[in-house]
């Protein structure tokens, strides 16, 4: 029972760095299209 209570946990930490990984790829490409959308 331990075990499953302990995966269960690791299973909602590692929600987190997935929303964080999420959100900086989101960052760079807002980034990235506003470089390329500019005249010049």
């Amino acid at each position: 029972m331990n075990f499953r209570k302990t995966s269960y946990v690791s299973e909602k930490e590692n929600i987190v760095p997935m929303i964080n990984i999420v959100f900086l790829l989101l960052i760079f490409f807002l980034i990235t299209s506003s470089l390329v959308s500019r005249p010049g």
